[in-house]
């Protein structure tokens, strides 16, 4: 047990599996971004064509 005031030994190992562990992270997470931004873009097209439909169905 680390004592007051002293940080704990860490291995190379537990570091590079860290940094591994980061890493998957910030790809999943812009994953989940253009995830995002394709289901946005798809939100907007479906609306601009139910617009289109229904400037066509007034007329």
């Amino acid at each position: 047990m680390a004592t007051a005031g002293r940080r704990p030994h860490l291995h190379w190992q537990d570091l590079q599996q860290a940094k591994r562990k980061v890493e998957e992270a910030r790809s999943m997470a812009l994953q989940v971004s253009f995830a995002f931004v394709k289901f946005d873009g798809a939100l907007s097209a479906a609306a601009q064509e139910k617009k289109k439909n229904l400037c066509v169905k007034n007329e």
